[in-house]
């Protein structure tokens, strides 16, 4: 079962249905330029850097893929074995080490759009203790920065008040907040100095000293506009709870089942301004150059090669809205 941390007691977190944009580019690694076979390769995940703010060699901040080789092959990685919470690439990070005084392996990402000052937001990862490390720490959490600088002094938006030692599940990290900069990158780590973390040794027997974390999900989300939080639960749901719902986004899609005697899906619009057309997988990924659709105007999607899953058509108007339509293909 998930565990949620509340940041701020500003609301009874409840799981809604649907959610906005993540923030968060490439939130569960899945992107990559090429395929980790070494330590200290995050990287090589789009849009992912390490933060150099005490991190210091030998050691490293590690990337876990399906593709991966060595011992950088999800799910049977380098400190253990755990499979990806979502899709087929997870993130290795220590969060104190025995070798180095304030030693951190934290990452950062630029986000897709600077947050807005005002408005309330709900910060949310997955983690899960590493099975062959001996320590557990407390304060893995998420910072959210203006700058690519994150140091360690004791401050995050979101972190884990309890040692985290579930070696075996995944373990949800949630809250809530009220933006006060226009934050435009995300880090994730351990952003308190040594005497404010507490570390235990959970397993005696283990090989390695580092208190090592699997990371995955690194979410940041709208609140809808009645003022409930939503998570990032589900891969990805493009309908908009931020973006102006006013445009009326009228469109048809047939069939949204497909099965082996269909190749192709019609989309007609009733809308009288053009439209834009995305196909994303069920990680969010453009999986097709989007098209334009013209006013009143139809198109057909060519569907025979997508492999059996669920897809969204995202249909973007001229004003801003959203809507998504679910395909599902099992043939």
């Amino acid at each position: 079962m998930a565990i949620r941390f509340t940041l701020l007691p500003l609301f009874s977190l409840v799981v809604v249905s649907s959610s906005g944009q993540n923030f968060v580019p490439n939130y569960s690694f899945e992107d990559h330029s090429s395929c980790p076979s070494l330590f200290n390769q995050i990287t090589l995940s789009t849009s992912w850097n390490k933060s150099l703010v005490n991190n210091v060699a030998p050691h490293h901040v590690d990337y876990i893929h399906t593709c991966g080789s060595n011992d950088f092959m999800a799910p049977n990685g380098f400190w253990g074995f755990q499979a990806p919470a979502t899709g087929q690439a997870l993130a290795a990070i220590s969060t104190k080490s025995p070798l180095a005084p304030n030693y951190r392996e934290n990452i950062y990402a630029q986000l897709i759009a600077p947050l807005t000052p005002g408005e309330f937001y709900t910060l949310s990862m997955k983690m899960s203790h590493t099975d062959l490390t001996a320590g557990a720490t407390d304060n893995l959490g998420i910072r959210l920065s203006t700058t690519t600088d994150f140091p360690i002094d004791n401050f995050s938006h979101l972190h884990a008040t309890s040692v985290m030692s579930d070696d075996v599940n995944w373990v949800t990290l949630s809250g809530s907040i009220i933006a006060d900069s226009a934050y435009a990158y995300v880090g994730v780590g351990n952003f308190y100095t040594d005497v404010n973390t507490t570390a235990i040794t959970v397993c005696s027997s283990c090989p390695y000293v580092h208190n090592e974390y699997y990371i995955d999900d690194i979410c940041i989300l709208p609140h809808t506009k009645n003022g409930d939080p939503v998570y990032c639960d589900v891969a990805f749901d493009p309908l908009s709870t931020w973006l102006d719902a006013l445009e009326d986004l009228a469109v048809t899609v047939q069939p949204t089942l497909v099965d082996a005697s269909t190749s192709n899906i019609l989309i007609r619009s009733n809308n009288s301004a053009p439209l834009q057309l995305t196909l994303v997988d069920e990680l969010g990924r453009a999986i097709e150059q989007a098209v334009s659709i013209g006013a009143n105007g139809s198109t057909t999607l060519d569907v025979s090669h997508l492999a059996n899953g669920t897809y969204t058509l995202v249909v973007k108007g001229s004003a801003g809205a959203m809507k998504g339509v679910k395909l599902l293909i099992l043939r």
